[in-house]
């Protein structure tokens, strides 16, 4: 499961900076995203978010919702590298899954 949620992270991360034309020279567990040295504005991780609960839902049948008061208050934000959005949208599926 952990395999497909990181590919499904990949492919939405890809695509987003790809659409607002933001360089993605290679995609890897550290690749910034999000915060103070992150690739994408707020509007952009918005498109973001949604994307990936469709995603994860069309493909893995599991219905997440990423932001919530945990994700904003975390210390570490989730939406800083794909390392941590694959890791904290991991956690979401398992805990959604039925």
């Amino acid at each position: 499961m952990q395999n497909k949620l990181r590919d499904i992270v990949l492919r939405a991360v890809s695509q987003i900076f790809s659409e607002y034309q933001m360089p993605l020279h290679q995609m890897n567990e550290d690749t910034l995203i999000y915060g103070e040295r992150g690739g994408i504005n707020s509007l952009a991780l918005v498109r973001l978010i949604v994307d990936l609960e469709e995603m994860v839902e069309e493909e893995m049948g599991v219905s997440i919702t990423i932001t919530d008061e945990k994700s904003l208050s975390m210390k570490n934000s989730p939406f800083a590298t794909i390392g941590s959005l694959t890791e904290f949208v991991t956690e979401l599926a398992h805990t959604n899954k039925t």
